[in-house]
Formats: structure tokens, C-alpha cells, sequence
């Protein structure tokens, strides 16, 4: 397994969707997160590897460590503003922010997640709305999404598929052009 990008890709669903798409689509899709890891970790893979032990209660995390990763992914990727803002006012905060970064989830939909869950009292249209809208996808797609998607990841790949659809009726009309004898003409 390469240190920086998982053979098995079940604990990475949003790679695990992009790979699977981009084979089925001949695509260049990507929607999963890049993270460079936090101190004391020497990749991703291994802060997902703490984590599965922390999910799994084998090696629970202490409030202090949740704040030194959570500290330490933001100091590991200052370009990552929207991930910066997210409030991390406390450690189940700080803890969905650190599982979204090591299961490589994009910025975007670590924080769409956060308001989600937040927002749930408030806002019922939002979380159905998203929630049709994945579930189309997956039915357009036959790949299942395994996390919460924003609103922008669910238009980037809805592009994605356009374009992929596009570039095969262009191939299948080349295709039977050339079958008439017809390619080339001008």
C-alpha cells in the first residue's frame, strides 16, 4: 500500500466514488479531499488508521488529543480556508472535522455536513433536498454514495456526467460516420 494513497479505498468513500466513477466514466473527476497530515502523523492513511482505532474504542482519543490533531491539520493545511472555518468550538466538533479529513471528504462537504447536522432543528428542506438529489445521482450513476455530499459536490459530478455523456455521443457519431464511409468529409 503507498503511503499516501490507499489500496483499499472502503474507509475513503469519497475516493472510493471518484475512482469508481472516473473507471466507469472515463472521466478525470476528482472530488475527495488532499490533507497534508498533522504532526505526528506521516500521512493520512495513518491518522485514519488512529481514528478506526478510536471509532472502534480499541485506543480512545482524550479531549487533548482531539484538540492537537484538530490544531495540527489546520497548521498542516493553511490553504484549506473553508475548512478553517468551520466552528470547532468543541471536541465532537473538532472530532467530525478530523474524521472527514482522514477519510479524504473534500472541505466543502466536511463543512455542508457540519451545517447539516447543526441545522437540523431549523431546517428540514435542506437535508431532504440533498438527500433526493444523492439519491438520484446514485440511481443515474449505479454507484453508492457513502457521506454526505454538498450541494457542490452533487453539481460537479452532475457536470461530470454530462461531459462524460457528451464525449461519448461525439464518439459514438464519429463512430458511425466512419461506418458510413463518411469521417473526414467536411
Amino acid at each position: 500500500m503507498s503511503k499516501d494513497k490507499p489500496t483499499d479505498t472502503s474507509s475513503f468513500p469519497a475516493l472510493d466514488f471518484q475512482e469508481k466513477f472516473n473507471e466507469k466514466y472515463s472521466s478525470d473527476l476528482i472530488i475527495s479531499g488532499k490533507y497534508n497530515p498533522p504532526n505526528g502523523y506521516s500521512s493520512i492513511l495513518e491518522l485514519e488508521q488512529r481514528m478506526a482505532n478510536h471509532r472502534s474504542q480499541a485506543d480512545l482519543l482524550t479531549n487533548e488529543d482531539l484538540k492537537k490533531i484538530y490544531s495540527g491539520i489546520i497548521e498542516a493545511n493553511p490553504d484549506r480556508i473553508i475548512l478553517s472555518n468551520i466552528p470547532a468550538d468543541h471536541n465532537c466538533d473538532r472530532e467530525e472535522i478530523i474524521e472527514g479529513v482522514s477519510s479524504l471528504i473534500n472541505e466543502k462537504d466536511i463543512a455542508f455536513h457540519h451545517k447539516h447536522l447543526a441545522s437540523l432543528a431549523t431546517d428540514s428542506t435542506t437535508p431532504a433536498s440533498t438527500e433526493q438529489r444523492t439519491r438520484l445521482l446514485e440511481k443515474n450513476t449505479n454507484l453508492k454514495v457513502n457521506w454526505v455530499m454538498s450541494p457542490d459536490t452533487i453539481g460537479i459530478v452532475h457536470q461530470a456526467i454530462n461531459k462524460a455523456r457528451h464525449s461519448q455521443n461525439d464518439r459514438f457519431t464519429e463512430a458511425n460516420l466512419a461506418d458510413d464511409g463518411r469521417a473526414g468529409i467536411a
